[in-house]
């Protein structure tokens, strides 16, 4: 059984997270008086909060009067709770977003990357979202369980067409990991980790589980590529990749075999049968 996880290099890399500071400016400066006066330095103006106490409303003040001092700002940044966007509840919405689509170019149906690779053009209209009936993580040994959700930085699922747990799955991992990298570029794959599923159980079946590659170790950014690309069909591997997060499936069954004409009106009539049935 192969290792767990597959590096490229042994280097990890780790995700930093921003660091927010105050806007506030701040009325402190910086003193400059030697070791001997900083023990005579004058303490620090208070607040004001009523610098015209003689003042009646709409009275314009005297030009002598002191002007209000504001509190200073606090100097130390917030580094221990930083800003973090939330997960969206559905991993797909950003596929339905009113972003314009990245042009592509391809020959008869076949796209070339920068890097060579060529893989099967988006139709139009994109790939149709896949619809997952079982969890991803079924039949995954209890111990990876525990720990991929541990990785740091962002992750996504790979799975290869007609996928099937393997007992030695080095050549699927050595080919997933050339067409991620070629997909993405080598910069951003320097750290690229596709990780290695360990069956739970033995399962008698046609394609038994678990079926589902982690990939970790690069860029959100780069897996946001991923992801939106749904689908890599090369010669070499056909694959698709999932959100991490497994979003809710919309797809429950299909219903034939029904006497009516194809239209619209027939659609809402078969919509509420099924909910009557229901």
């Amino acid at each position: 059984m192969p290792a767990e996880d597959s590096p490229m290099h042994t280097t990890d890399q780790s995700t930093t997270n921003p660091v927010v500071t105050s806007t506030n400016p701040s009325t402190h400066h910086m003193n400059t008086d030697s070791r001997a006066n900083k023990h005579n330095r004058p303490a620090s103006p208070a607040p004001v909060t009523n610098p015209h106490p003689d003042t009646n409303p709409g009275q314009t003040p005297n030009q002598n009067q002191t002007p209000a001092v504001k509190a200073p700002a606090s100097k130390r940044p917030n580094i221990e709770r930083p800003l973090q966007q939330p997960t969206a509840t559905n991993q797909w919405d950003f596929l339905r977003s009113n972003a314009p689509p990245t042009p592509e170019v391809s020959v008869n149906g076949v796209r070339t990357l920068d890097s060579g690779l060529r893989i099967t053009a988006t139709p139009t209209g994109g790939f149709p979202t896949p619809q997952l009936g079982q969890s991803t993580w079924r039949n995954v040994s209890q111990i990876l369980k525990e720990k991929w959700p541990q990785k740091e930085g962002a992750k996504a699922w790979v799975r290869t067409y007609r996928a099937k747990h393997e007992s030695n799955a080095q050549s699927t991992v050595a080919k997933l990991k050339d067409a991620i990298t070629k997909i993405i570029g080598e910069s951003d794959a320097e750290s690229l980790v596709v990780s290695t599923p360990t069956a739970a159980v033995e399962l008698i079946e046609r394609l038994p589980p678990p079926w589902h590659f982690l990939i970790s170790g690069i860029p959100p950014e780069a897996i946001e590529c991923l992801v939106r690309l749904q689908v890599c069909s090369s010669p070499e591997i056909s694959c698709f990749f999932v959100p991490f997060e497994q979003p809710l499936p919309t797809y429950a069954l299909t219903l034939e075999n029904f006497s009516f004409p194809d239209s619209d009106a027939t659609n809402k009539a078969i919509a509420e049968i099924v909910k009557d049935t229901i």
